[in-house]
C-alpha cells in the first residue's frame, strides 16, 4: 500500500508541475509537436480528478453522511483556508500593484471595494460563488467538492428509492456527462461550476473503478508503449481539452487522454520511485493542493522582485500568469517560484502552528 501511495504522490507531482508549466505561458519550439497536449494542458486536471477516485470506496458513496463529512473537511474547509485570506487581502493586492482595474481577469474586471462590498465578497467565499484572480486555479477544488456532493446526492437517492446501486450511479452520471457535453460543445451553453463538476464526477468514478479492478496496477513496458502512442496520437489529432470550460470533443477523447496519460506517467513513476528524482516529485505531489492554490502567488512574488530590480516593464506585473514568449530562462525562474514559494509558505505556517501547539501543551 505504501508503494501505491508513493506512486500516486509522484503522479500528483507530475500533474501539478504540468499545471504550473502551462500557467507560465512559455512558447515552446514547434519541434515539441503539440506540446500543450503531451506536457500537460490536456491531461493535468483530468489526472487529478482521476486520481481522486482511487480513494473513493464504492460503499462510501452510499454512506452519505460519512462521505460528505470527509469531503467537507478535506475540500471545502481546506479551500476556505485559501479563499478567505485572499478575499480579505483583495484591496491590499491593489495597493501593492498585483491587481489592475484595466485588466480582464477571466471575464471580469476587479476594483477596490468599499466596506460593504468587501464583506459581501468574503461571504461569497463560503458559498463558492466567487474566487480571487490570484486563486484562479482553485476552481479545481470547487469542482471536486461539488462533484463529491453530486455523487453523494445521487447515491442517497438510489439508496433511498432502491432503484439501483453502483452501476446505476455510473449510468446516471454518464447520462449527465453526455447531456452537458452536448450543451457545451454543440450549443455553447456552459453552467459555471456545474458543467465541469459533472465531468469531474465521471473521472472520479472512472478512477475508482479502474483502481478497484486492479487495472491501474498492471503497468509494464508494453502497456506503457501503447499508452504513450495513444497519448501522442490524441494530442496530434485533437488537442482541444479544457475541463475548466467543460470543453472536449467527446467522452472517448477525454477518457483516452486521461487513461493513456496515467499509464504513461505511472510507468515512469514506477521506474523513478526509489530515486532522488522520484522522491522530489513525490514531495511536490504531497504539496499539490498548496501549489494549486498558491503558485500564482509565487509568480507574483517573482514579478515583484524582478520589477524592483529591473523596473515594472520588465515583466507583466499585474497579470496573474506571466506572458514570457520564448524567454526560457525567465520561464524556468517562474516555474521554480511557482513550485517553491507555495511549499515554503505552507511549511512556514506548519512550523508556526507546531510551535504554538507545543507551547500550549507545555
Amino acid at each position: 500500500m505504501n508503494q501505491r501511495i508513493i506512486i500516486v504522490d509522484i503522479l500528483k507531482g507530475f500533474a501539478i508541475m504540468a499545471v504550473v508549466q502551462v500557467h507560465v505561458n512559455c512558447q515552446l519550439p514547434e519541434l515539441a509537436l503539440f506540446y500543450s497536449g503531451i506536457l500537460g494542458l490536456m491531461w493535468c486536471v483530468p489526472m487529478f480528478f482521476f486520481l481522486s477516485g482511487f480513494f473513493v470506496k464504492e460503499e462510501r458513496l452510499f454512506d452519505t453522511k460519512v462521505f460528505l463529512t470527509t469531503k467537507f473537511r478535506g475540500l471545502y474547509l481546506k479551500g476556505l483556508y485559501y479563499f478567505i485570506p485572499a478575499a480579505i487581502l483583495h484591496n491590499a493586492f491593489f495597493e501593492i500593484g498585483w491587481y489592475n482595474p484595466n485588466i480582464d481577469y477571466s471575464g471580469k474586471f476587479e476594483k477596490v471595494l468599499q466596506t460593504g462590498d468587501h464583506i459581501l465578497l468574503i461571504f461569497k467565499q463560503f458559498l463558492l460563488l466567487s474566487r480571487e484572480p490570484i486563486l484562479g486555479a482553485m476552481w479545481f477544488v470547487d469542482s471536486l467538492f461539488i462533484a463529491s456532493v453530486g455523487l453523494a446526492a445521487i447515491g442517497w437517492f438510489l439508496k433511498r428509492t432502491k432503484l439501483g446501486g453502483y452501476k446505476a450511479l455510473c449510468f446516471i452520471v454518464l447520462i449527465f456527462i453526455i447531456a452537458f457535453n452536448i450543451l457545451t460543445n454543440i450549443y455553447g451553453i456552459t453552467i459555471p461550476k456545474v458543467s465541469n463538476s459533472i465531468t469531474a464526477m465521471g473521472l472520479i468514478l472512472l478512477g475508482g473503478m479502474m483502481f478497484k479492478k486492479g487495472y491501474c496496477l498492471k503497468i509494464n513496458k508494453y502497456s506503457f508503449a501503447i499508452a504513450l502512442s495513444v497519448l501522442w496520437s490524441i494530442s496530434i489529432v485533437d488537442h482541444n481539452i479544457n475541463v475548466g470550460l467543460n470543453s472536449y470533443t467527446s467522452i472517448v477523447q477525454l477518457v483516452g487522454i486521461t487513461v493513456s496519460a496515467y499509464y504513461t506517467l505511472a510507468y515512469i513513476a514506477q521506474k523513478i520511485e526509489n530515486t532522488i528524482v522520484g522522491m522530489v516529485c513525490a514531495y511536490i505531489g504531497e504539496y499539490s493542493f498548496a501549489i494549486m492554490g498558491l503558485h500564482i502567488v509565487g509568480f507574483k512574488l517573482c514579478s515583484t522582485v524582478l520589477s524592483t530590480i529591473f523596473g515594472k516593464n520588465h515583466v507583466a506585473y499585474c497579470l496573474t500568469t506571466p506572458e514570457l514568449g520564448t524567454d526560457y530562462c525567465m520561464a524556468a525562474l517562474y516555474f521554480l517560484c511557482g513550485i517553491i514559494v507555495p511549499i515554503s509558505i505552507v511549511r512556514f505556517i506548519e512550523f508556526i502552528c507546531t510551535k504554538i501547539k507545543n507551547n500550549v501543551i507545555r
